[in-house]
C-alpha cells in the first residue's frame, strides 16, 4: 500500500488521533514492529498492509494490557 493511502485510511479509523499525521509519523509507529515503509521501483513510498494491521493489533493489544494492570 501507498503510505499516504495508510496515512489516509488512519485518519479514517480515528480522526482526532491521526489527522496531521507525517510520513515521518508513520516511519516511527511502525519501526517497532518492523514494518517500515520502504521504496519500490516507481519510487513511491509503500508498506505492508498485513504488516500495518499486525502493528495495529499488537499496538491495541499493549494498551489493553497496560490499562488492565
Amino acid at each position: 500500500m501507498l503510505t499516504d493511502e495508510v496515512r489516509q485510511r488512519l485518519v479514517e479509523r480515528n480522526p482526532s488521533h491521526y489527522r496531521g499525521w507525517t510520513a515521518s509519523d508513520l516511519t516511527q509507529l511502525l519501526r517497532p514492529f518492523g514494518a517500515e515503509p520502504y521504496k519500490t521501483n516507481s519510487e513511491k513510498m509503500h508498506v505492508s498492509r498485513a504488516r500495518v494491521l499486525e502493528a495495529l493489533a499488537e499496538r491495541a493489544n499493549d494498551t489493553e494490557e497496560s490499562d488492565s494492570e
